[in-house]
């Protein structure tokens, strides 16, 4: 703190800004003492009002809360003659939670064979990657596209069945991966042959995913359909086919 006289009188500079709570005809008293102490006792003063302070708005708080704790009481038991009233709303939000939840599981157990490729799905990994041999009818287009979906199906279909896969994860695995190889090469012919600008590039992202998802359910359809065939001429020549665990 800096005591400055002047014609008009005296101008403080305080150093902390809690003692702004100080009126200033004490801190002249304070400064009359010396610049030390000035501090000193300026200081102290200064926290023993915050002290008090703090100590009302404890109490304060400590009023407020209590007042709301018995209030919700309040409440609470003024609303237990109409919670009957409630119970089939309660009922009905139950009931959209458990449903919630079973679909949560579902698509959870439905999308396991995602989590990792091991076992059958380094096979499926490795037999899907036959659809990069249909790749090049994609230069004719749209029809090279739908030739190449066809042909990628059955063929597919044929590898992983004798391959020994009989589940729908697997072949939904199988679907996905090649499902993503053509959609690939389709949009970088388009994107070769297309423009180079950013808002180009977006379109053909919302594209590819479209195309991706397209492919992907007839690909899957195409592919359980064949097996499902396989497996019943199957089961006709050979009885120990019905032995077999699947789920197709």
């Amino acid at each position: 703190m800096i005591g400055i006289n002047g014609e008009g009188g005296k101008v403080f500079i305080y150093s902390s800004p809690y003692w702004l709570l100080i009126p200033d005809k004490i801190m002249e008293a304070f400064y009359s003492l010396g610049a030390k102490a000035a501090v000193c006792l300026s200081s102290l003063l200064a926290a023993l009002i915050m002290s008090i302070l703090t100590f009302f708005l404890l109490i304060s708080i400590s009023f407020i809360m209590e007042k709301i704790i018995l209030f919700r009481s309040y409440v609470s038991f003024l609303a237990l003659k109409h919670h009957v009233k409630f119970i089939s709303i309660y009922r009905i939000i139950a009931r959209i939670k458990s449903k919630i939840n079973i679909f949560g599981e579902q698509m959870k157990n439905m999308l396991i064979w995602m989590e990792a490729l091991s076992g059958s799905n380094k096979r499926v990994l490795i037999l899907s990657l036959s659809t990069i041999a249909f790749l090049p009818l994609i230069i004719k287009g749209a029809i090279g596209l739908l030739y190449t979906l066809f042909l990628s199906s059955i063929t597919l279909s044929i590898l992983i069945y004798f391959a020994g896969c009989r589940f729908k994860n697997e072949i939904a695995f199988a679907a996905l991966i090649s499902s993503a190889t053509i959609s690939s090469a389709f949009m970088f012919k388009i994107f070769y042959y297309g423009e180079e600008t950013f808002v180009a590039f977006l379109q053909y992202i919302a594209i590819f995913f479209i195309l991706l998802l397209l492919i992907f359910f007839l690909q899957f359809m195409i592919m359980l359909l064949f097996i499902a065939l396989f497996h019943l001429i199957r089961e006709k020549f050979d009885p120990a086919a019905l032995l077999e665990v699947c789920d197709i």
